[in-house]
């Protein structure tokens, strides 16, 4: 089995197939004869290469994939690359171990993790797309905007002392049913007290 080309989306199958397809020297008509399938049926799938807003192109379904490739002598293969995996695999917070072909989880990180990982990851890549001129930029900008924290850090004002806080009068506790009608009751004898005395005080004065 010979690999004739790798394909990681749907155009780049249907421009394989094409490739292929013109290696054999047949035509798109030789194909649908070949798959069983409607003359141009071909034509409309190769479209989408030329012209992907044409009215008449079309994708390639369940059952026509086969048979156009089975009429092209094409297969296809699933491949799982193992450092792609890994590097998955990490961004969603697992730790990994190679080992051949495969990505074998040992250990799932917590949420915080997952997302420093991921900056550690992101930071990385970015790094390695840097200029030396950009990587310099970058690394003054870091040192300026500690330096200019630092300097704001140093120069805040002492806090002034807090003003002591003014003791607010206690209001006295509200009274019962009970002990209102008490001192209603108080207080109306007190006032008839006092009213009798001052009747009796003037009823003595005239009789003087």
């Amino acid at each position: 089995m010979k690999v004739f080309a790798a394909a990681d989306h749907y155009e780049q199958l249907v421009r394989a197939m094409r490739d292929r397809r013109m290696q054999l020297g047949l035509s798109q008509t030789d194909v649908d004869q070949l798959a069983g399938l409607p003359g141009g049926y071909l034509a409309k799938c190769e479209a989408m290469l030329t012209n992907p807003n044409a009215k008449n192109a079309r994708g390639m379904g369940r059952d026509s994939l086969p048979k156009i490739m089975g009429a092209l002598g094409l297969r296809l293969a699933v491949i799982a690359e193992s450092e792609f995996q890994a590097q998955k695999i990490k961004s969603q917070g697992l730790r990994v171990k190679l080992s051949g072909e495969n990505a074998e989880i040992t250990q799932r990180l917590p949420t915080n993790r997952i997302l420093a990982e991921r900056g550690r990851l992101g930071g990385k890549k970015r790094w390695e797309m840097m200029t030396p001129e950009q990587r310099e930029a970058f690394l003054a900008s870091g040192a300026a905007g500690r330096m200019a924290r630092w300097k704001a850090k140093a120069q805040l004002p002492e806090p002034e002392p807090a003003a002591p806080a003014r003791r607010e009068r206690k209001k006295p506790p509200a009274l019962t049913k009970r002990q209102a009608a008490a001192l209603r009751k108080r207080l109306v004898a007190e006032r008839a007290e006092a009213s009798r005395r001052r009747d009796s005080g003037t009823e003595h004065a005239v009789q003087q």
